[in-house]
């Protein structure tokens, strides 16, 4: 039997005996905690926030992971979206902090300047290219294990 299981962009492909199937479930939850730890080294970082929202939709043991803040989507793709009708992304209140222009948002062309060393947009592919090797000796360790 061949397992193909994907977290994201990542594929691993094991070849496995019949008594290796009932690794499937810990295989995944092991391949998504990595890629969320691995990944948080390249999220952006101010107050933490968006490091800790990664939730699995699908359960540990799923296909999916998602970083869940309402900026997360922006984040991730390294570009500042504004609301074409005021052309710009938000504003600072009389209280002195930013709000965002509520409504549909586009891109604009200009990219997000990142603060935190070693951070910034696409960290899943960011990781992947540094990590996928262990995540992919990871799941194949976990798949060959009697336990």
């Amino acid at each position: 039997m061949k397992l193909t299981m994907t977290t994201g962009k990542v594929m691993a492909q094991v070849n496995l005996l019949p008594w290796q199937r009932r690794n499937i479930p810990q295989a995944h939850a092991y391949l998504n905690m990595q890629v969320v730890a691995d990944s948080s080294k390249f999220i952006p970082f101010r107050d933490g926030a968006l490091r800790q929202s990664a939730t699995y939709p699908n359960g540990i043991e799923g296909n999916d992971i998602e970083w869940n803040t309402p900026y997360a989507h922006y984040q991730y793709m390294g570009e500042v979206y504004i609301n074409p009708k005021h052309n710009a992304s938000g504003f600072i209140g009389k209280d002195g902090m930013w709000h965002g222009w509520r409504g549909a948002k586009v891109p604009s062309g200009r990219p997000i300047e990142y603060h935190t060393e070693g951070t910034g947009d696409h960290w899943f592919d960011k990781a992947a290219e540094a990590y996928l090797p262990e995540w992919v000796e990871g799941v194949a360790k976990i798949m060959r294990s009697r336990r």
